[in-house]
C-alpha cells in the first residue's frame, strides 16, 4: 500500500523528471568537452543579466534582461529568449512532504531517478541522455544547499542542452530549468555554431548559480514581485544592487 507521503514524494520526483534529463557519462571525454567553455563566454553572459525577485514565493535569480516573459502551466515565472523559440528559463515552486534536500536524496540518487524517468519517454532516443556536470552548492545569500545538473538530451526533435538547479526549503521544492537546442551540426559543426552553443551553456550556468530560495534569501528585501503581463520582463533591480 502506498502512503500519502510516498505518493507525494513520487509525484515530486516526476515533477523534476518532467524538466530534467540526466545520466552519468560513461567516460571522461564527455565531461572534458563541457569543461572547455572559455571564460570569455561566461563573462559576456554574466554582463547581460539583471535580478528578478519573488518575495511571495521566496526565490530570486538573475536572468537575461532582453528576454521576454511568457507563461506555462505550473510555472512561477518563465523567461523566453526572443532570438530562439525554444530557449527559455523557468522556475517552479511546489509543496513536498520532506523538509530538506538531503532527505529527498543525494546528488547522484536524484540524478539516477531523473534519468530513469526521462529514458522512458517516447521522444528520447535510446541511450540519448548524458549527464555532463553535477555539483552541490550553497545559495550565495541563504546558504541553502542546491543540486545543479547540466546534461545533453538527444531527442527525435533535436539535440538539447538543459541546466537545472534544485533545492528544498521548509517542505517547498524549488526547480530552475534552463534549456536550449544546440545549433551545431553534430557531423560538421562550424566555429560560429560551437561558439553560440558555448555561450548559451555559459549563460545558463550563470543563471543557475544565481538561483537562491527560502526565507534566508530575503534578509532585508522589501521588494514584492509584480504580476508579469504581456511580453515585458520585470526588472526588479540591477545586477549590482
Amino acid at each position: 500500500m502506498r502512503t500519502a507521503g510516498g505518493v507525494r514524494r513520487r509525484t515530486a520526483l516526476w515533477t523534476l523528471g518532467a524538466g530534467v534529463w540526466a545520466r552519468r557519462a560513461g567516460g571522461r571525454e564527455a565531461r572534458a568537452a563541457d569543461a572547455t567553455t572559455g571564460d570569455e563566454f561566461a563573462v559576456n553572459a554574466y554582463e547581460d543579466l539583471t535580478v528578478y525577485r519573488d518575495r511571495g514565493k521566496k526565490f530570486l535569480l538573475k536572468f537575461p534582461k532582453k528576454w521576454t516573459v511568457g507563461s506555462k502551466p505550473g510555472a512561477a515565472v518563465l523567461f523566453k529568449n526572443p532570438d530562439a523559440k525554444y530557449s527559455n528559463i523557468g522556475v517552479t515552486v511546489s509543496p513536498v512532504t520532506v523538509k530538506t534536500l538531503d532527505k529527498f536524496g543525494s546528488l547522484n540518487e536524484i540524478g539516477d531517478r531523473l534519468a530513469n524517468a526521462e529514458q522512458a519517454k517516447e521522444s528520447t532516443v535510446p541511450g540519448g541522455v548524458t549527464l555532463t556536470r553535477s555539483d552541490a552548492r550553497v545559495g550565495s545569500v541563504s546558504g541553502t544547499t542546491f543540486y545543479d545538473y547540466e546534461y545533453r538530451l538527444i531527442t527525435t526533435y533535436g539535440n538539447k542542452r538543459v541546466t537545472t538547479s534544485v533545492t528544498i526549503v521548509d517542505s517547498t521544492l524549488y526547480i530552475l530549468n534552463a534549456q536550449y537546442f544546440e545549433t551545431a551540426d553534430p557531423e560538421r559543426p562550424t566555429d560560429p555554431q560551437l561558439a553560440l552553443d558555448q555561450y548559451n551553456l555559459a549563460l545558463h550556468r550563470k543563471v543557475a548559480e544565481s538561483f537562491d530560495a527560502g526565507k534566508a534569501a530575503f534578509p532585508s528585501i522589501e521588494i514584492e514581485a509584480e504580476e508579469l503581463r504581456g511580453d515585458a520582463p520585470m526588472i526588479a533591480d540591477g545586477m549590482g544592487k
